[in-house]
């Protein structure tokens, strides 16, 4: 299985020192701790203000995801070797890890057991970057809205799954020639859309909604579009164009559904 990470962390050219790790499984699991042994003294004006600044207090416990829609409570500060168990336990026997410009996350993650030589015999001994996957595809830079809130371990760990999302449907041979034949503004937004769909596979389709419903739906955001505009929060309105995109999708679809029947019945 993927597994998509991400690490904030104090490095002074020399170490790299662990705050906070974030994974997300292809599954739609998630994982994200912080280190309670790291030095705050050691990092950067740039690293405090734009890091330890948005860390939630110690003794904070947060929700993660254990699949679908469950969540559990937990610590978010832990020892070191709390958090290397933690990780054993949550990606399994076989994993497959990716990251966006991976060298320093690939390092955290592998120094949490040593040196390279103690790190499990199942675990691969490289990290695959999501960044020279997009420049093998030619896409770059790549279309996905930046991750929430900003410098936050599991946020961007959540963007790299997106990223990858992307790219492996781009780079899909099909789907590649299709895209082609469209202008790339087409494309590219068509590939978001089906990236929306796939994060949101788990509450079922849409075919037997009805279309009042999804017509409420799609001016909702194109009320929450029009607000997002008005605050130039251009992040929530490519993410609100694509929601109201789908939405509309979902009411042509069901349009074609209907015609067909009536046909039918005719």
């Amino acid at each position: 299985m993927k597994y998509f990470l991400d690490s904030e962390f104090i490095e002074d050219g020399t170490t790299i020192e662990l705050i906070s790790i974030g994974i997300v499984a292809e599954d739609g699991r998630e994982y994200y701790a912080i280190s309670n042994e790291f030095n705050p003294a050691k990092a950067s004006k740039w690293v405090e203000e734009n890091v330890l600044s948005h860390l939630p207090a110690m003794g904070s416990r947060i929700r993660q995801k254990i699949g679908g829609d469950e969540s559990r409570i937990t610590r978010a500060w832990k020892p070191r070797e709390q958090i290397k168990q933690d990780i054993l336990a949550f990606v399994g026997d076989a994993p497959e890890f990716w990251a966006y410009f991976a060298d320093y996350d690939w390092i955290i993650l592998c120094q949490l057991f040593g040196t390279m030589m103690d790190l499990p015999e199942y675990f691969p001994k490289y990290c695959r970057d999501i960044k020279q996957l997009a420049d093998d595809l030619s896409l770059y830079p790549i279309p996905i809205p930046d991750a929430t809130p900003l410098h936050n371990a599991l946020a961007d760990a959540r963007w790299a799954k997106n990223a990858w999302d992307f790219l492996s449907l781009h780079g899909n041979c099909k789907a590649r020639t299709f895209v082609k034949e469209l202008r790339p503004e087409v494309g590219n937004f068509a590939m978001a859309m089906e990236l929306m769909l796939r994060n949101c596979d788990h509450k079922g389709g849409w075919h037997n909604t009805p279309l009042s419903t999804l017509k409420n739906c799609c001016l909702e955001q194109f009320y929450t579009l029009n607000q997002a505009l008005s605050k130039r929060d251009f992040d929530q309105v490519q993410k609100q164009a694509v929601d109201m995109a789908n939405f509309s999708m979902m009411i042509f679809s069901n349009v074609e559904n209907i015609k067909v029947m009536d046909r039918k019945i005719g």
